[in-house]
């Protein structure tokens, strides 16, 4: 018996389309190494972001149902003192897609933990006219 597979989920709440730099730091509760032999995530790109989660560019997929913790740095928010945001999320789907030739993949991440004040400066970047 094959298993449906999972349909793309529609957002609850607005999603602004943004380009942003995002690290995986944690997958399924194992740290990240920076090693030989473990593929290191640090290049990814943020593709849209809402309350409830962001969109993820990636050279590198991970199934639906995987736990991570993410860190990232919002358009515009980038000051001496800027501290880089953290959340934890669940990747709810993921679908391959080709951009200028390359081929990559787009994945769903739908945040089960986000601190105060990262939701408070994902607010005022979605307030923010585009």
């Amino acid at each position: 018996m094959t298993t449906p597979k999972e349909t793309p989920r529609r957002y609850h709440t607005f999603r602004k389309r943004a380009h942003f730099p995002l690290s995986v730091l944690r997958i399924n509760k194992r740290m990240i190494r920076s090693s030989d032999r473990e593929p290191k995530w640090d290049h990814e790109v943020g593709a849209n972001i809402g309350l409830e989660g962001l969109g993820i560019l990636s050279e590198k997929r991970l199934p639906p149902c995987t736990d991570v913790r993410v860190e990232f740095l919002l358009p515009g928010e980038c000051t001496e003192d800027t501290e880089l945001l953290q959340a934890d999320g669940r990747i709810r789907w993921s679908r391959p897609c080709a951009i200028r030739g390359k081929k990559l993949h787009f994945m769903d991440l739908e945040f089960t933990r986000l601190s105060p004040k990262a939701k408070a400066q994902i607010q005022r970047f979605l307030d923010e006219p585009r």
